[in-house]
């Protein structure tokens, strides 16, 4: 037996545990395919007293609660390690109430703590992204390891699509592939060009990185290496990391580390010199000027002096259309 047919075998499950049912040759294997199988509940706000007594939804998972009769379409996104129910109790779903609630968990209750953290931002940017005024900032979210991390994002566009064949929640300018890829990251990360500044560079083990202060940004340039081994090392770097590997924008090169496909801004050199090495904590000072005449180190940027937000593209859809589809896919 050749090394690859072993290696095979050994990540392919047995026909008699997988698929009893499913007859196959003796030399082949049932390819074994863990998921998360989503239960998505969804009611008029009207019935919250009824909703949050629902046995099925005393586990984690997210929550969304919209509002949809006023001149913009509102939402709020949050997330319990415990149990939806009790979350969708809260006074906010009641005073004004909610067009609709929706409870998100999986069959099993499986969901880690960190993957409803993961989900809730998921879940944030996406409502965003479809025109939907969402209550709060972006959640920080939470790292996840590679493996149960591209099954949560597998999950979480069976559940996007659900809620949108089904009209629950309308994802009116999002095309189906999208919605079954997720949002990439949080918007004003990934650039479309390097912008000018004096640059800097940071050694590691793969080479040199780059990077560009331009104003109050600081954006590492493609080519450069990055390290992201899915460990909650530097939590809000951490889990960019992850989301930019997922998406391709992080390339493998060997072990935990990648290269850098598209230009990536930062709030803080300190930030752009965690996401390169994978650190806990990073310094201006491991910067080094490259630029003829220009700093031999990056600006200190001060605590809570970040720049701007991209500004979010909010859509001004049908408040009464919106109730209608809503109403039609829950049969009310």
């Amino acid at each position: 037996m050749s090394k690859r047919t072993a290696s095979l075998r050994d990540h392919v499950a047995a026909p008699s545990v997988a698929a009893p049912h499913v007859s196959i040759p003796a030399c082949a294997a049932i390819v074994a395919t863990p998921k998360l199988t989503p239960v998505i509940v969804a009611a008029p706000g009207t019935d919250i007293d009824t909703i949050t007594k629902a046995a099925v939804l005393d586990r984690p998972g997210i929550y969304v609660g919209l509002w949809c009769s006023g001149e913009a379409p509102f939402a709020y996104v949050g997330q319990s390690g415990t149990s939806i129910a009790r979350r969708l109790a809260d006074a906010k779903f009641r005073c004004p109430p909610a067009d609709i609630l929706i409870g998100i968990t999986d069959a099993d209750a499986r969901l880690s703590n960190a993957e409803t953290r993961a989900l809730e931002r998921l879940m944030f940017l996406q409502v965003s992204d479809a025109g939907y005024t969402v209550h709060g900032a972006v959640p920080a979210g939470a790292v996840v390891p590679p493996e149960p991390y591209a099954l949560l994002r597998s999950y979480f566009g069976e559940v996007c699509l659900s809620l949108k064949l089904s009209k629950v929640l309308s994802f009116r300018d999002l095309p189906d592939a999208r919605l079954l890829g997720g949002p990439v990251c949080d918007p004003g990360v990934i650039l479309h060009e390097v912008p000018p500044g004096p640059r800097f560079m940071l050694d590691t083990p793969l080479g040199a990185a780059e990077m560009v202060e331009s104003g109050m940004s600081f954006v590492v340039l493609p080519g450069s290496p990055a390290r992201c081994d899915g460990v909650p090392a530097g939590k809000a770097v951490g889990v960019v990391a992850q989301e930019l590997a997922h998406a391709g924008v992080l390339i493998p090169v060997v072990d935990d580390w990648y290269s850098v496909t598209k230009p990536l801004r930062f709030s803080s050199s300190s930030a752009a010199a965690r996401f390169v090495t994978g650190a806990v904590a990073g310094s201006p000072d491991q910067w080094h000027g490259t630029t003829p005449g220009g700093p031999s180190k990056p600006t200190r940027v001060a605590i809570g002096k970040v720049p701007a937000n991209v500004s979010r593209r909010v859509a001004a859809p049908n408040p009464s259309t919106d109730v209608a589809h809503l109403e039609e896919g829950l049969h009310v």
